[in-house]
């Protein structure tokens, strides 16, 4: 029931009922908000692991890239040597693709995760800004008796 389109005076019952449902409503308004935050959270953390992880594959190549050159100058000494560390080389540029990628991922996921929180939050204001106005109304249409309350 809509309190500004109501035909009659709000029974104290009516308001009551209303009353609830619009504390029912902020109630879900703000647990999505905890929700969305949780995971904002959630994915900063796991972009903070995945930033970590990046650069140590990055070190990890660095050092593979190092140990293949140091190799190549003593390819017909340690020619078993070198193919070893050039197999190290592309394991670490495989791994080091992957966890960009997953960085990607993870910055993306907290990208989007704010989006969603900033969007909660307006829904939310907006949302307490409507119950107050409908709260109000219907305390002014209960203390002043006139027939229900005014529309806006």
């Amino acid at each position: 029931m809509n309190p500004s389109n109501a035909p009659h005076a709000l029974t104290a019952s009516e308001a009551k009922k209303l009353e609830k449902s619009i504390s029912k409503e902020a109630a879900a308004a703000e647990k999505d908000v905890t929700h969305v935050g949780k995971a904002v959270k959630s994915s900063e953390k796991d972009e903070s692991k995945a930033e970590k992880a990046a650069h140590k594959a990055q070190r990890a190549r660095d050092k593979a890239v190092k140990e293949e050159h140091k190799m190549a100058q003593a390819l017909v000494q340690a020619q078993h040597k070198h193919d070893l560390a050039a197999a190290g080389e592309n394991k670490a540029i495989r791994e080091l693709s992957m966890r960009e990628k997953h960085l990607q991922e993870a910055h993306q996921a907290v990208v989007d995760h704010r989006s969603e929180l900033g969007r909660a939050q307006r829904e939310k204001v907006a949302g307490d800004a409507t119950r107050e106005e409908q709260l109000l109304q219907i305390r002014q249409g209960m203390a002043g008796g006139t027939g229900g309350p005014t529309s806006v």
